[in-house]
């Protein structure tokens, strides 16, 4: 059994079980649960907690469309035939490992996999901003906010300061309503792969935008994470990011048009690597 590490948080056990069935392609029964909270708690966990962690699952299959797993009373299943089970697993890694995993590869992957998802979600045009390594504008970071302008039909102003890379967006998704002119729905998205998401929610600096491009219909700005945001977080999380793209989310999205061949070959490559560090 992988390791829970935090075996005390409902929605990490909750995570840990998603991705243990992802894995597998087996049941978990809640007595297996229960057992291995205890062993890595050195107490046994009381039974108001495994009913946390189920109630916990079942409000996630309200989220997912379709779902991935199915929850019973006493053991929690694998849907048959979830078709996105190598993206899935990905973001369950993310979500339960986060850094400790990749601080490059795997958050690069799931920038790519937030990109597919927006341009799903609005039938629009979508790019990756950061590294130069993982967009396809080219160019420092001057170059690619010049260029995403023109693409959109903006009026460029001025550059980034040199030492920025990506000047906190990481995605950046347009829909315009004509082909010529600006005023468009504008997304700015920043991505969170790690564990400590929490304190990112407010780093993406929308004055600074403002400075590079004059939009003629503000943007709006977007954070995107692998995890479920729980419900309690909802809210305030909202206020302070923007727009929440949270795993049922991107994977409800990627999953209405047809997979990216060469992201989820990554993936795969990724997940199948990454999986046999963690599981040893």
């Amino acid at each position: 059994m992988l390791e829970i590490p935090e075996s005390d948080v409902t929605s990490t056990v909750a995570d840990w079980v998603e991705l243990e069935i992802c894995h597998t392609g087996s049941p978990i029964a809640r007595s297996l649960v229960m057992r291995c909270v205890a062993e890595e708690n050195g107490r046994e966990p009381d039974e108001g907690f495994t009913g946390d962690v189920w109630e916990e699952l079942t409000r996630r299959l309200a989220m997912y469309n379709p779902a991935p797993y199915i929850v019973e009373a006493r053991q929690v299943r694998p849907a048959e035939g979830y078709p996105l089970s190598i993206e899935y697993h990905a973001c369950l890694m993310l979500s339960l490992f986060g850094g400790k995993l990749d601080t490059d590869v795997g958050p690069r992957l799931f920038e790519r996999l937030v990109r597919h998802a927006v341009a799903s979600w609005l039938d629009c045009q979508a790019v990756i901003f950061g590294s130069p390594l993982g967009n396809s504008l080219g160019g420092d970071v001057g170059a690619r906010v010049r260029t995403v302008a023109s693409r959109m039909n903006e009026r460029f102003i001025e550059s980034p300061a040199e030492r920025f890379n990506e000047r906190g967006v990481d995605v950046i998704a347009w829909k315009p309503l004509d082909l010529r002119r600006s005023n468009q729905i504008a997304l700015l998205i920043q991505c969170k792969a790690g564990l400590h998401w929490r304190s990112e929610t407010t780093k993406l600096p929308e004055a600074a935008w403002r400075e590079y491009i004059h939009w003629a219909c503000c943007p709006i700005k977007g954070f995107a994470v692998p995890c479920v945001i729980p419900q309690s977080e909802w809210h305030d999380v909202s206020k302070d990011a923007g727009l929440l793209l949270d795993r049922p989310r991107i994977l409800n999205e990627v999953v209405a048009v047809r997979p990216d061949g060469q992201l989820r070959n990554e993936l795969t490559s990724w997940v199948t690597a990454k999986m046999a560090e963690i599981a040893d």
